[in-house]
């Protein structure tokens, strides 16, 4: 899926204007609120709308990700997002529709939750998985086609790595990378920095595409 794509699919329709009074009113909101999680609520939105004044590209990740569907292939999400420091990034699928995608390395370790990328249930096609004594676990869509003998609802892409003159100012723990996945061992290509605003929101830092050299390098991640 091409950058254009991209913001064309999951972009909010809000002129520079609106968004600016719009960031303006949830500045204040912020301020007032009484309840905690009201007040990160309000946070999240102003911070999405003062994105947008500026003239950044701000898009819904569930929306993006939903829209570009799956991998005839593979069954997976065509695109995949996790943090931009991560090498390996670790996709489980649940049969609701709902995906998460974490770094590999981060898995097992204490705080990895909230470092997680959740997609809501019904993001992605639906299925539900039967165990077969010889061919083991097996993908159906919900109508009982056979989608998938032998399926696994996990899979691992590798992480595009971020070009110099692209890094941000801050650490790139602070952002994430939506890509192209392959989920298989082989590099990838076109992938897009991403800041986090609120809930499904992210903000487009920058997008390039790798070079032969730098394809050659993640091939040493295997």
């Amino acid at each position: 899926m091409t950058v254009a794509e991209v913001e064309r699919i999951g972009a909010p329709q809000i002129t520079r204007q609106d968004a600016r009074k719009a960031y303006l009113e949830y500045k204040n909101a912020v301020l007032t609120a009484a309840k905690p999680q009201e007040r990160k609520e309000y946070e999240g939105l102003w911070r999405g709308y003062k994105a947008i004044a500026e003239g950044k590209q701000v898009l819904d990740l569930g929306q993006v990700i939903g829209a570009a569907g799956i991998q005839e292939d593979t069954l997976f999400p065509r695109l995949a997002v996790c943090r931009a420091d991560a090498q390996k990034c670790r996709c489980s699928l649940d049969a609701n529709g709902s995906a998460v995608f974490i770094d590999e390395a981060l898995r097992w370790r204490r705080g990895a939750a909230t470092r997680r990328v959740i997609l809501p249930a019904n993001t992605l096609p639906q299925f539900v998985t039967r165990w077969d004594q010889n061919k083991g676990s097996q993908r159906y869509r919900p109508s009982g086609t056979l989608e998938r003998e032998k399926w696994s609802p996990d899979a691992i892409a590798l992480v595009p790595i971020v070009p110099p003159h692209l890094h941000p100012r801050a650490a790139l723990s602070n952002y994430h990378i939506l890509w192209d996945a392959v989920w298989t061992p082989a590099p990838l290509k076109d992938p897009m920095l991403l800041r986090h605003l609120a809930g499904q929101l992210y903000a487009i830092v920058a997008h390039w595409d790798l070079t032969a050299l730098e394809q050659a390098v993640l091939r040493g991640r295997l």
